[in-house]
């Protein structure tokens, strides 16, 4: 999320990390670097302007270069205007009301039919919403109605649609949903490739039809500077209340997306940060600034293991694991645990100290021994992971590398880390650690 910026304002900053005293010289050239930063991730040349503005002025009101600590001062002075820049935190969407109404809008391409499965999902997981309405009022693409259909029937979300105009489909949705006690409807309105008379009366007849109470404007974080005019006409005829940026988790720049708050005063409510269905995140502008400086993001992390953990499950491993009857079988449920929070580059990125400290290359080397880790147990038989000195019989030896399709040297790399993690594990079985209380 965000490599690029983040990547590029880090390494600016390591420059004065470890000097003891800073002069205006070094600041300067830190600022010069990091509004070049700003300017290559495409953000937009008003908002770096500005953001530059405000990092100078206060950079010369605090007089920093004689602070005790001018290093953290400056990163303080970065991450308040950050924050400004990213926008403040949104109010939650009030799903009080029966029924709670939200539109979706933007051009086509840009994720919004999966988006409107996403955000269902969403609601339910956090229990605002039990009973959902998805409205397929893109009548013009071909596969837009069937794909949510699909996505509907893949979440068990009940999916709208008759064969009449957008706006009569609206109509009777809302009709629909307040007689049959729908808590959330959340319409998936048509893109287009660009811009339209058409399709702004359209969207605009289908505002005044349902009332909204949410216009979400969906957009693609690989968007290049013309989505801010887009954004723009939008906003002014249907006076958009918030955006949801997605594909923030690819290689994409997203500068000209993180604009848009901060020109147009629309907040950011939602970030897409993944395939997944669920992989739909509340967006927090303070904790995306955390990250971009490299200081972690430890809430969305905690947030993300609540959710996808098993509690249960970690409770038992953790008594397993400072008992000394850990074993591969429990090894491969930990993987399994840690897989369900996500991809291991972006749980590193969440943990103060180690974003921008641990390379790609090094990320990449912890994910394949996972996975190859993953394999070879999984060719084991489930005596052999619960008794591994019975893997020290060559013959069971030889039939999980050929099973497994690994070689030799691979299997000896996982036995031989197996146990010098056992090892360092059974010195806290003296101890008496209370695991209750971490699982309350």
């Amino acid at each position: 999320m965000l490599d690029f910026l983040t990547n590029r304002i880090q390494s600016s900053l390591k420059k004065i990390q470890k000097s003891v005293t800073i002069n205006e010289q070094d600041l300067a050239e830190i600022i010069r670097e990091i509004r070049l930063a700003l300017l290559e991730a495409d953000v937009n040349l008003l908002v770096v302007k500005n953001f530059i503005a405000q990092v100078k002025n206060q950079v010369l009101t605090n007089g920093l270069t004689s602070k005790l600590n001018p290093q953290q001062e400056f990163l303080k002075i970065l991450h308040q205007n950050l924050v400004s820049v990213l926008g403040v935190s949104a109010k939650p969407i009030n799903f009080a009301k029966n029924p709670t109404t939200i539109m979706l809008v933007g051009l086509q391409g840009s994720g919004k039919t999966t988006t409107t499965a996403k955000l269902a999902v969403y609601a339910r997981q956090k229990n605002f919403s039990k009973k959902i309405l998805l409205v397929a009022c893109d009548t013009y693409r071909p596969a837009a109605i069937d794909q949510l259909k699909q996505l509907g029937k893949q979440v068990s979300i009940d999916v709208f649609y008759i064969e009449k105009t957008p706006v009569e489909i609206a109509k009777d949705a809302l009709i629909y949903s307040k007689n049959n006690n729908y808590d959330l409807v959340i319409f998936d309105t048509a893109g287009r490739l660009s811009i339209n008379s058409e399709l702004m009366t359209e969207l605009v007849e289908i505002k005044k039809a349902v009332k909204p109470d949410q216009i979400l404007f969906v957009l693609d974080a690989l968007s290049g500077q013309d989505i801010i005019n887009v954004a723009e006409t939008f906003h002014k005829e249907i006076n958009l209340t918030g955006s949801i940026i997605t594909k923030l988790d690819s290689n994409a720049r997203a500068g000209a997306a993180l604009s848009i708050t901060h020109l147009l005063k629309i907040p950011i409510l939602f970030i897409g940060s993944g395939e997944k269905i669920s992989a739909l995140e509340l967006f927090h502008p303070n904790r995306i600034a955390d990250r971009i400086l490299g200081m972690g993001d430890v809430m969305s992390l905690l947030e993300q293991a609540e959710e996808n953990i098993d509690k249960q499950a970690v409770k038992k491993l953790s008594h397993r694991m400072f008992s000394g009857q850990f074993n591969l079988d429990d090894l491969l449920n930990s993987l399994a645990q840690i897989q369900k929070i996500g991809k291991f580059s972006k749980i590193i990125k969440m943990i103060p100290g180690l974003s921008g400290k641990i390379n790609a290359s090094q990320i990449d080397e912890v994910e394949q021994k996972m996975k190859l880790y993953k394999i070879l147990i999984s060719s084991m038989t489930l005596e052999e992971r619960k008794k591994p000195k019975l893997l020290k019989n060559p013959s069971r030896r030889n039939r999980i590398i050929r099973g497994s399709g690994r070689t030799g040297a691979e299997f000896n790399r996982l036995i031989n880390e197996f146990e010098s993690m056992s090892k360092k594990m059974s010195e806290f079985s003296s101890k008496n650690i209370n695991f209750d209380s971490f699982f309350k």
